[in-house]
């Protein structure tokens, strides 16, 4: 599972530090990246480098970004920082998540699945909870310990 935070970030490096990773050659091509011609630095400049973005892109069995906005936004030309088409041809695999826990679902004041409640304002079931913890996983129920 790849997960895209910020495509800002992608690991390009020059094409000449491929045979430092220690990956076969025929893996070359997942990492490969041409940047475009406004983006080299002289025109001699071939723009050869290796994206470990976009190797993480071809190889990925699901992406998720940080928002279902953001999954869409990284398939547009705007957004999508030269991986647009190829985020766009994995649009099978690529979803939006919400980015941090639903207060609804994990609520340790209203949690059914956890054997007594707590809250900021009474902690008293924190310990209950922990040693349930404990028990269940077959460790000594130790309440000095973190877990």
């Amino acid at each position: 599972i790849l997960v895209i935070h910020n495509l800002a970030h992608q690991g390009v490096e020059p094409a000449s530090t491929y045979p430092d990773l220690g990956l076969p050659p025929e893996w070359y091509g997942a990492l490969e990246w041409v940047f475009p011609e406004w983006a080299r630095r002289h025109a001699l400049d071939k723009g050869e480098a290796v994206n470990f973005l976009k190797g993480a892109v071809v190889t990925a069995d699901r992406i998720v970004t940080v928002s279902k906005g953001y999954s869409w936004e990284v398939t547009t030309a705007e957004g999508g920082q030269g991986l647009n088409e190829l985020l766009s041809s994995r649009k099978s695999v690529l979803n939006g998540i919400v980015n941090g826990i639903d207060i609804n679902d994990w609520n340790p004041a209203t949690d059914k699945c956890i054997p007594c409640h707590y809250s900021v304002d009474d902690l008293s079931g924190k310990a209950k909870c922990k040693s349930a913890l404990q028990k269940e996983l077959g460790l000594p129920i130790r309440p000095e310990v973190p877990l």
